[in-house]
C-alpha cells in the first residue's frame, strides 16, 4: 500500500545465546576505502585489513591505526564474537579525524558499550566523561515516527490471508459468478469496496482506457460520481490516457508492466488452488479510479492513501467470509482519483509499487506457498520505484531528478530518506506501519541495490521460496556474495556514514557519482543514481543533515531490537583514543574514522 504524508508531497512512501569468554582471539578488520594500499597497523590480513589479535585476557589493547588520509572502517568482532570490555586504541597519529562507533544488533536484543578510557590530546580531554554535550547533536526524535495512511481492511487481509485450497480450479459454493466478457472503452460495471466500518459499498464505474499489448490488456475505470463533477478539481480524459498508457502501451520494454515484470517475474498465471480467481485472468489488470475514503481534495500535510493493492481480489468471492464479499475476482489496483487529477506522476510512480505486491503474491504465496513478510515486501517495492524512477522521468524515492545521475543538491526534504535519516536506528525487520518503516525499508534496499545488482537480486528475493532475512541471504549467496544478514546490516551502516564519499568501493558504495547499473533476468537494462545521506534534511530539524547521531551516553543507555543499527559520534580527534567495549554474542560494533 502507498500512502501521502502529505499534501505539500513529502510522501510516505518515499513514501537465548551464551556469551562467548574475552579468551576468543578476534581479529580487528580495517579497511581501507580510498586509495589501494593496505593501511599500517599491528598486523595485515587479506584485502588491507590490519588489526591485532587480543591476549587471551582481552587486557592488551588492541589498535586500529589510521592510515592518515582517506575514510577507514574497523569491524572490532566482525564474525558477532562477544566482547567483554575489551580494550581498543585508535591512534590518528598528527592527523585530526572524526570518529564513530555503530551498534549493529544481529537476530536479538543487543546492550552494546562504548566506553572512552582516555585521549591522548588534551583539545578533545572533555570526552573523558563518554558524553559529548547534548547540544551537540540532535534531541532524540519523538514520537518514532507518524502513522502511515492505511486501509486497515487491505493491511488486515494482507497479514492474515486466507487459507488457500489446493483443488481443481472452481467456484466456491455461494459465490455468483462474474460474466466472462471483454472490456472495451466505455465497457460499464459496478465495483466493490469494502469500507472502514466494514460496511460493502458499490461503485459503478465506466471503462474510459483501454489498451492491448500482445496478450495483456489494461483497463482503467474512473467512477461514474468522478467523471461528472464541478464543485472539484476532477479527472480528464488525458490523464486516464496517461494512466493507461505509462502502465501498458505496445512495444517491447516501453512501460510498468514490461519492466517491472522483467525483475520480478509474472503477476499471475498457473496454479493448483480452487479458491483464486482462474490463470485465464492473467491477461487482464484492472485499474479503478475513485476518491478512496471519500475525502476528496488533500489539503496541505493532510495523510492520503494514494493507491493500494489488495490480495482480496485475487480470491473468489465468498459471502461466508466477510473481506471476500468484496472481491471483484480480478488482478486489480485502486487509485485516489484527486490526488492522481493533482500529480500524475507521483501516483503512475505508486502503480510500480503497487505491482510488486501483486506480483509477490504470486509468486511467494501461489508458486512458491512461501511466507510473505511486510517488511520484504515493502521493501521490493520501494526498490521497485527505484529502479524504474528514470524510465518512467519521475524522481522516484530518491527524490533527485530523474535524469540527475549525481547525489542531487544538499538541503533536500523530500523523498523516503530525510524521514529515515532521523529514524535510522529502528528494527528493519518489524512492521509496525509507520512512515519511518516505509523509510528505512527503502533505505536498506536502495542500499542493497546499489551494491549487489538491483533489478537481479530482487527478482531473486521475490521468486525465492524463502522468506524474510532468509530470502535476502539466499540471494545475495546465490549472486556469489557470502555475507549474514547481520554483517550486512553492519556494512551499511558504515555505507550511511560514508555516503558522502564517492570513491568508496562495494559494500559500502551509496554515492559513486554516476549511475549503478543492472540487468533483469530477460537482459533489461535498470540505472539507479547515486545518494548522499548529508544531503537530505528532515523538516523538523533543517539544521541537521545527514544520519542520526546519539551522545555516547544514550548511546550505551539504550537496548537495541533485532536488525537495527545505532550510531554515535566520538568526535574530531587527533592522537590516540582508547575504547573499552562490550557487546553480546551476535551483535557487531563498527569503528568508522572520516577525515
Amino acid at each position: 500500500m502507498k500512502s501521502l504524508a502529505g499534501f505539500d508531497f513529502d510522501l510516505a512512501r518515499r513514501r537465548g545465546r551464551s556469551r562467548i569468554s574475552a579468551a576468543v582471539a578476534l581479529t580487528v578488520a580495517a579497511l581501507v576505502l580510498s586509495g589501494c594500499a593496505a593501511a599500517p597497523g599491528t598486523g595485515t590480513g587479506t584485502n588491507g585489513a590490519t588489526g591485532a589479535a587480543p591476549s587471551p585476557t582481552g587486557a592488551a589493547p588492541r589498535s586500529l591505526a589510521w592510515r592518515g588520509s582517506g575514510d577507514q572502517v574497523f569491524f572490532l568482532n566482525p564474525d558477532g564474537e562477544a566482547l567483554d570490555k575489551a580494550l581498543y586504541t585508535v591512534r590518528l597519529g598528527n592527523d585530526s579525524a572524526e570518529v564513530y562507533a555503530i551498534a549493529t544488533a544481529g537476530d536479538d536484543k543487543a546492550n552494546p558499550q562504548v566506553e572512552i578510557v582516555d585521549i591522548a590530546s588534551a583539545a578533545a580531554r572533555r570526552l573523558r566523561t563518554s558524553a559529548l554535550p547534548p547540544s551537540a547533536l540532535p534531541r532524540q526524535p519523538r514520537p518514532p515516527s507518524a502513522p502511515a495512511p492505511e486501509l486497515a481492511w487491505v493491511t488486515y487481509l494482507d497479514n492474515h490471508p486466507p487459507p488457500l485450497l489446493r483443488g481443481s480450479v472452481s467456484r466456491l459454493r455461494n459465490a455468483p459468478s462474474r460474466p466472462q466478457r471483454a472490456v472495451v472503452r466505455g465497457s460499464h460495471e459496478t465495483f466493490r469496496e469494502l469500507g472502514g466500518a466494514g460496511n460493502l459499498n458499490p461503485i459503478p464505474a465506466t471503462a474510459r482506457a483501454v489498451v492491448t499489448d500482445r496478450a495483456m490488456t489494461v483497463a482503467v475505470w474512473v467512477a461514474d460520481r468522478e467523471w461528472a463533477c464541478a464543485a472539484r478539481q476532477c479527472l480528464t480524459q488525458p490523464i486516464v490516457d496517461a494512466v493507461a498508457t505509462r502502465f501498458l502501451r505496445p512495444g517491447p520494454a516501453n512501460d510498468i508492466y514490461d519492466w517491472i515484470t522483467a525483475i520480478f517475474g509474472a503477476p499471475w498465471g498457473p496454479h493448483q488452488y480452487s479458491n483464486l480467481i482462474p490463470p485465464r485472468a492473467a491477461n487482464e489488470i484492472h485499474i479503478l479510479l475513485y476518491d478512496i475514503n471519500g475525502d476528496g481534495i488533500p489539503r496541505v500535510g493532510e495523510p492520503r492513501v494514494v493507491g493500494y493493492y489488495s490480495i482480496a481480489h485475487n480470491y473468489l468471492r465468498n459471502d461466508d467470509l466477510p473481506a471476500l464479499q468484496s472481491s471483484n475476482e480480478r488482478l486489480m489496483f485502486f487509485v485516489d482519483s484527486p490526488f492522481l487529477s493533482l500529480n500524475q506522476r507521483e501516483t503512475i510512480s505508486t502503480l510500480a509499487h503497487e505491482f510488486q505486491h501483486m506480483i509477490h503474491f504470486y509468486q511467494k504465496a501461489v508458486v512458491r506457498d512461501a511466507d510473505r513478510e511486510t517488511w520484504l515486501n515493502e521493501m521490493a517495492s520501494e526498490v521497485a520505484e527505484d529502479l524504474i524512477a528514470d524510465k518512467l522521468g519521475g524522481d522516484g524515492p530518491r527524490a533527485v531528478a530523474y535524469d540527475d545521475a549525481t547525489a542531487g543538491d544538499p538541503g533536500n526534504i523530500s523523498g523516503r530518506l530525510p524521514e529515515y535519516n532521523l529514524f535510522n536506528y529502528i528494527q528493519v525487520t518489524a512492521w509496525q506501519g509507520t512512515l519511518a518503516n516505509y523509510s528505512i525499508n527503502y533505505a536498506l534496499g536502495a542500499y542493497l541495490a546499489r551494491n549487489y545488482g538491483g533489478a537481479e537480486l530482487f527478482g531473486r528475493i521475490v521468486r525465492s521460496k524463502l522468506a524474510g532475512v532468509e530470502a535476502v541471504e539466499g540471494a545475495l549467496r546465490d549472486m556469489g556474495h557470502q555475507v549474514s544478514f547481520p554483517q550486512m546490516l553492519a556494512n551499511w551502516a558504515a555505507a550511511n556514514l560514508l555516503s558522502d564519499n564517492t570513491e568508496v568501493p562495494v559494500p559500502y558504495r551509496y554515492n559513486s557519482g554516476t549511475w549503478s547499473t543492472s540487468r533483469a533476468a530477460d537482459g533489461t537494462t535498470f540505472r539507479l543514481g547515486s545518494i548522499n545521506l548529508y544531503h537530505y534534511v528532515h523538516r523538523g530539524y533543517p539544521d541537521r543533515p545527514g544520519p542520526y547521531l546519539r551522545d555516547l551516553i544514550a548511546f550505551n543507555a539504550r537496548t537495541q531490537p533485532p536488525h537495527s543499527n545505532m550510531y554515535t559520534t566520538l568526535g574530531r580527534i587527533t592522537g590516540s583514543l582508547r575504547l573499552r567495549v562490550s557487546a553480546p554474542a551476535g551483535s557487531r560494533v563498527t569503528v568508522v574514522v572520516k577525515e
